[in-house]
């Protein structure tokens, strides 16, 4: 398990168009980024990657293009908030996450609403979120 998590999208590697969408179906968009069958996705520990199933690529804001329902995205905030998670607001569909350290934005995609992806055959690299990322959430 890894102990560093890079929110660097990877710009070098050949890129490949992915068409994703929430459960319902309100909000849809096209991800241009690195192809999936030679980048890692990452699988997260912390209480919100386990709670919400994210599997996740990192990318630009350039890379993506919402084709609808990007504005009627929902957010939540917690712990250090530094980044927004955003979810569909008629389905629940955990979408994705905005990092903004206010140099950099990235934009964390959940690669489940990815269409027609085999899960069993993509590349992970697990990070211990549980552990790492501080401050530590404690909701009660």
């Amino acid at each position: 398990m890894s102990d560093t998590l890079d929110l660097t999208p990877s710009s070098t590697a050949p890129k490949k168009s992915y068409e994703g969408n929430c459960h319902c179906g309100a909000v849809r968009y096209t991800a241009n980024i690195a192809s999936l069958d030679t980048q890692q996705v990452t699988r997260c520990n912390c209480s919100i990657c386990t709670r919400n199933g994210y599997l996740l690529v990192y990318t630009s804001p350039k890379d993506v293009v919402f084709h609808q329902g990007y504005d009627d995205l929902k957010g939540y905030r917690f712990a250090s908030k530094k980044a927004e998670h955003k979810f569909c607001p008629t389905c629940g569909s955990s979408m994705l996450v905005v990092f903004n350290d206010g140099k950099n934005d990235t934009l964390v995609l959940n690669v489940r609403h990815f269409k027609g992806l085999e899960l069993d055959k993509l590349h992970y690299k697990d990070f211990d979120g549980w552990n790492l990322v501080q401050p530590e959430y404690n909701p009660c």
